[in-house]
């Protein structure tokens, strides 16, 4: 014994500690700023439109027209039929049309002034669809991935995979949950009144379908039920079948 106090594991070990929290702290720091410069930016397969452009006028209403001309086929009763489609030809429907389709619909409601525009990607096997959402002065993209599936019981199921705010991407699993309990601070209110939003939340975690029996319901009585969904490639990809009720 020499007289001295035993050494402290903090003499030893609390430079490394104090070193490692800075480390941590400007880490954190960085990867704090760089989300939010993430999140103001949009995802990089975001293409805006412009649904003046007689362009995407034409290739919307063509796409509307195919899409009608299958449905209303009489020959087609009692058999399976396939059809697919390209994004380019769904993102000028879904910004040149849909609007234009829900505001004419008196049983729903006007098109939300938060909502810009709707884009989607076909990447098989996944769907990624995205939103720009108007705040203030300020709009940013949210979006997901999705996984398309037509089980064997006929159900219609569309779990996210990954949601993404800007360029920022998380997990679905990280999201969903903080979202679905701050659903009335976090979503515009378009969003937050729209019927069953509790039920489309359990269907993007994946905790049931998202439809229990996708079916189109004819004026004549036909039904138009999907019987598989799938992205191949750059196309989203149907089979159908139509049947007399």
């Amino acid at each position: 014994m020499d007289g001295r106090p035993p050494e402290s594991p903090w003499s030893r070990h609390g430079p490394a500690i104090v070193l490692g929290a800075m480390l941590l702290t400007v880490a954190a720091t960085v990867l704090t700023v760089r989300g939010l410069l993430l999140m103001r930016d949009d995802p990089a397969w975001w293409q805006p439109l412009d649904t003046d452009d007689p362009t995407v006028i034409r290739t919307a209403t063509a796409l509307e027209n195919a899409i009608s001309s299958h449905v209303t086929d009489v020959e087609l009763v009692g058999t399976r039929w396939e059809t697919g489609m390209r994004s380019p030809e769904v993102n000028a429907w879904l910004n040149a049309r849909l609007p234009r389709w829900v505001e004419s619909e008196s049983d729903l409601d006007d098109w939300p002034d938060e909502l810009d525009q709707l884009q989607v990607r076909f990447v098989g096997p996944h769907i990624d669809i995205g939103a720009r959402i108007r705040e203030d002065d300020r709009s940013r993209v949210l979006a997901a991935t999705l996984l398309p599936e037509v089980h064997e019981d006929g159900t219609l199921w569309l779990r996210a995979e990954s949601v993404s705010i800007g360029r920022l991407r998380l997990p679905a699993s990280w999201v969903l949950g903080g979202l679905e309990a701050q659903a009335d601070d976090v979503l515009p209110p378009a969003f937050r009144s729209v019927q069953d939003i509790d039920l489309r939340f359990d269907a993007l975690a994946g905790r049931r379908p998202m439809a229990l029996e996708p079916v189109v319901n004819l004026p004549d009585g036909r039904e138009v039920r999907l019987l598989r969904l799938s992205v191949a490639g750059d196309q989203l990809q149907f089979t159908f079948r139509t049947e007399v009720d």
